[in-house]
């Protein structure tokens, strides 16, 4: 890796060695750990305090290895270390400290398609963990009501029992866990409980909007990957 850093802090990509795995439940764990050299324990006093300086902050975003990659982590455990390998004069001092993913992706541009609705589509999740998607659905024609935004897989749906006309826009954001028209918040959790997500695998993702004409939008990203 080019380089460590987490919030401003810039770790000695040398002597700082950082990886990533997978707790039991699957969420995933960022561990980082390291040493540093020293001749005096006033040296490595104040090398370790800039390190425990550069996590100090319990939440923040983690860079791992270039500034395009990145997670949102909260700090898991305080920062540990020995006070040296050696016994006198003190040559190195090991530390490690422990994050966990709070919105666990890699930072990626999200994954979007469009196109004109005809027929269900399908929707594969290459991650680990659900993905929140954003449904972006324009119409033309006929007015319609009653939209129905449905993932086959899981036989979860979301409902837009109202009238749309010609030129709408509505926006199902499943992650907001809310429905705009025309940019403008309408439903909301407290309205309509049927906001659903992606599965790791096939969704099958099914629009009813007959007799208006509907063109899609969706955007989401993988989570865990």
């Amino acid at each position: 890796m080019s380089y460590i850093k987490y919030n401003d802090f810039v770790f000695n990509a040398e002597t700082t060695r950082c990886w990533i795995q997978l707790n039991d439940e699957g969420e995933k764990i960022v561990m980082l750990n390291g040493y540093i050299r020293a001749y005096t324990t006033g040296a490595m006093r104040q090398q370790l305090d800039s390190i425990i300086s550069g996590v100090r902050e319990p939440k923040g975003k983690f860079y791992f290895g270039d500034q395009d990659r990145f997670l949102s982590v909260i700090r898991k455990e305080p920062l540990t270390h020995t006070e040296s390998y050696e016994a006198w004069p003190p040559h190195e001092a090991a530390w490690g400290v422990k994050f966990e993913a709070e919105d666990p992706f890699w930072a990626e541009d999200p994954i979007s398609s469009s196109f004109e609705y005809s027929a269900p589509f399908i929707i594969n999740i290459t991650g680990i963990k659900n993905s929140y998607p954003v449904f972006r659905v324009g119409f033309t024609g006929a007015p319609t009501v009653t939209i129905e935004l449905k993932n086959n897989t899981t036989g979860e749906s979301t409902d837009y029992a109202k009238t749309v006309v010609d030129g709408d826009v509505i926006v199902f954001n499943m992650e907001e866990r809310e429905i705009t028209k025309n940019g403008i918040v309408d439903i909301t959790e407290t309205e309509d409980e049927g906001f659903f997500s992606l599965e790791p695998g096939v969704n099958q993702i099914e629009l009813t909007c007959s007799p208006a004409t509907c063109d899609i939008t969706y955007t989401y990203e993988n989570r865990y990957r």
